[in-house]
């Protein structure tokens, strides 16, 4: 029997802050797969429009 091993994914979300009640939003989203040995085989981010002012 022939045994698969799986590799995974880490993601990674880049926000203005934590509470929704003071229009925080999220502003980057970002995947990087890697093989069973940790290798990362590919990688994926796009930025997000937040709609409000970054702040500092």
């Amino acid at each position: 029997m022939k045994s698969t091993q799986l590799g995974y994914a880490v993601i990674d979300v880049e926000t203005t802050g934590l509470r929704t009640s003071w229009h925080d939003r999220v502003i980057e989203v970002a995947v990087v797969l890697l093989d069973p040995l940790g290798c990362v085989t590919r990688e994926w981010s796009t930025l997000v429009n937040p709609e409000r002012d970054l702040g500092p």
